[in-house]
């Protein structure tokens, strides 16, 4: 259900221009000139390791649910791959994870609710995200570093 709001959406640019250009680009793969059955099987691996292994293995189920352990160099393996995805930084996205799973379809709280989006409450939720979420996370080092470097390319 889809409630009217008064408040006018503010889009965000730099997001609509460079997923706009991203679109624009991929479209010169349908040339012949450009088209490679080559390139298409590295999109489809490359799919694989940023969304299956970085983002599903790795962000969500190591390091958000914590639900297997590995060691180190898998965990920073995993956790590069999905900053590779260009979902945000590694400790915003686990925060936020989190924050959705304690308060599923909750409107005014759940970050992953459509309803909270539409009417402009999301930007609201991310700002004050309880540290509880994260603190655990914020720890290491490695975590840090990833989320400041994906800060510059994707935020």
């Amino acid at each position: 259900m889809t409630i009217a709001t008064q408040e006018k959406l503010q889009y965000n640019w730099k997001h609509v221009i460079s997923l706009a250009g991203l679109h624009i680009g991929a479209l010169f793969a349908l040339l012949p000139s450009n088209f490679n059955w080559t390139a298409v099987g590295l999109t489809v691996f490359m799919h694989w390791i940023t969304g299956g292994l970085g983002i599903t293995l790795g962000w969500h189920r190591m390091l958000t649910h914590r639900s297997f352990q590995a060691p180190k160099f898998v965990e920073y393996f995993l956790a590069f791959c999905g900053s590779l995805a260009c979902q945000g930084g590694i400790i915003d996205w686990v925060g936020l994870h989190r924050l959705h799973h304690t308060h599923s379809d909750q409107n005014a709280i759940d970050p992953h609710n459509a309803q909270a989006r539409l009417t402009l409450k999301f930007p609201a939720v991310q700002k004050t995200l309880p540290a509880i979420h994260f603190t655990d996370f914020c720890k290491t080092t490695f975590s840090r570093c990833k989320s400041s470097l994906a800060c510059c390319f994707t935020s």
